[in-house]
């Protein structure tokens, strides 16, 4: 899945929890709401996302796993609360993951 994938989940929270079980995150880091957007390789709207959480990570903005770097794009809840506030200037999911990579690039 593509960042530009994920922004319609990200906008709809019951769909948001469905894939976080599709994609097995655990029940415990969905509870906790601590888990992060993190991107195969480098942050390009080209890349892979996965969710991780801060124990698997171990808190880093780079680290890799099974052979794979993973670069940190944003906390979920934060990629929500930024989408909510852009999505209505927005007019595509396009537009959408390009101004949440801009964001983690430049601003976070």
């Amino acid at each position: 899945m593509k960042l530009v994938d994920l922004i319609e989940y990200l906008l709809e929270p019951d769909r948001l929890k469905r894939l976080y079980q599709m994609q097995g995150v655990s029940q415990e880091a969905i509870e906790e709401d601590d888990l992060c957007i993190y991107m195969e390789g480098s942050l390009s709207l080209d890349s892979p996302i996965r969710f991780i959480t801060p124990q698997e990570s171990g808190d880093r903005i780079h680290f890799q796993k099974a052979g794979i770097e993973y670069v940190y794009l944003l906390e979920v809840y934060l990629a929500v609360e930024l989408l909510e506030d852009i999505k209505a200037q927005l007019p595509s999911n396009l537009d959408c993951a390009k101004s949440l990579l801009h964001y983690a690039i430049y601003d976070a």
